[in-house]
């Protein structure tokens, strides 16, 4: 009886042990995070393809006015990580023959300018030539009005296209603004509610919002940017209404890495079937370009509002998305041979490209400890 006794402690111990050591490496990513980017907080997490069980920790401050800790309930936005989320319930309504891939603007908008030339494809893939409406006059010096999405479809309509559709490839907001515009014209109900029902409900995201300017959301971050001497200050003022489908959500860590399950709602999805090659432009050149940030060197293509990281300096390829927001940052990114997925998510603007760091390292050691 003593001799198994033992042995049950001991295995206990071994349990109890095992969590706590996962948890502090994960902890020591989200600190040297801080460290390096000089954020106030951040939230890391992370989950394998098929679980529930979120593993994730927080560091930092949620709120450096008032001295409030980051925690990993703490409500953050995502900026352009939205475009997941519009990316996956095109595919979604793709699937159930709503639409095709070839379906032209001009069946939603027939009197926008080429409507008949721009397809779901080329704006998924940020190839429609459509202008940034980030760039646009009255929007970009007034950054803080509701604007609607018809009245930025119509300042659009003012400009011409900045290349034919399908020759070039250029990060266009505006695209998965349509995209959104779209979604609410082919369901009849509003994007915010479409995402909340057809897409975090049954993956068990519970804290997702949808963007507006008077709602007071539980645990939420406070935001911030950075003065060019490193001292913290309040971002610029942003309304939440005019990104809607191109980066209006805010959600915790936990509920953005569930990601990694999005085959529960969509069989044929990008994250089980990445593509081998890039979208091919119309001239034949892939649509991709090479970038290199901090010690990564990587090509970078477009894909059904993922990107498609194909790393040059280290032999992986993964899928994900950086988002920013006024005062925040968040990086999700998936391996498909570890089956792991990490978020990182943070109030501080100028960060993203720190965190897409972490997540990297986290996922380097995720694929490392699977092989051994």
């Amino acid at each position: 009886m003593l001799q198994r006794l033992t042995g049950i402690l001991c295995t206990l111990l071994l349990l109890l042990g095992s969590a706590p050591g996962r948890a502090d490496t994960l902890q020591s990513h989200a600190e040297q995070f801080l460290r390096a980017s000089g954020a106030p907080g951040v939230v890391v997490a992370v989950l394998h393809r098929g679980d529930t069980q979120v593993e994730s920790v927080a560091a930092g401050k949620a709120c450096v006015d008032n001295d409030v800790p980051m925690q990993t309930r703490t409500v953050l936005k995502v900026g352009s990580l939205t475009k997941l989320f519009t990316g996956l319930r095109v595919q979604m309504l793709i699937a159930d023959h709503k639409l095709t891939y070839d379906t032209p603007l001009a069946r939603f908008f027939p009197d926008f300018p080429r409507a008949s030339e721009i397809t779901i494809r080329h704006m998924l893939t940020h190839t429609s030539g459509l202008p940034e409406m980030l760039m646009l006059e009255p929007l970009h010096s007034n950054l803080g009005r509701a604007w609607t999405p018809q009245e930025i479809m119509a300042m659009v309509a003012k400009h011409p296209l900045d290349f034919a559709p399908g020759t070039q490839a250029k990060y266009s907001n505006t695209g998965f603004l349509f995209l959104g515009m779209i979604i609410e014209k082919l369901t009849g109900d509003a994007y915010g509610r479409q995402i909340l029902a057809t897409v975090a409900k049954p993956l068990g995201m519970t804290s997702l919002r949808g963007g507006d300017d008077q709602t007071i959301i539980a645990h939420e971050s406070c935001g911030y940017s950075k003065r060019k001497d490193g001292v913290l200050q309040k971002p610029m003022l942003a309304s939440m209404v005019p990104p809607m489908a191109t980066g209006d959500l805010s959600m915790t860590a936990a509920d953005l890495v569930h990601l990694v399950n999005e085959g529960q709602v969509l069989t044929a999805n990008l994250i089980d079937n990445p593509p081998a090659s890039p979208y091919i432009l119309k001239d034949g050149k892939p649509a991709k370009q090479y970038e290199h940030f901090l010690d990564m060197s990587y090509d970078k293509e477009y894909s059904e509002g993922f990107f498609i990281w194909r790393f040059r300096d280290r032999p992986m390829t993964l899928l994900g998305k950086l988002g920013m927001f006024p005062g925040f940052s968040a990086c999700f990114f998936y391996d498909p041979v570890s089956q792991y997925g990490v978020a990182v998510t943070n109030n501080l603007e100028s960060a993203v490209m720190e965190a897409m760091q972490t997540a990297v390292r986290i996922l380097e050691e995720k694929r490392h400890a699977a092989a051994h």
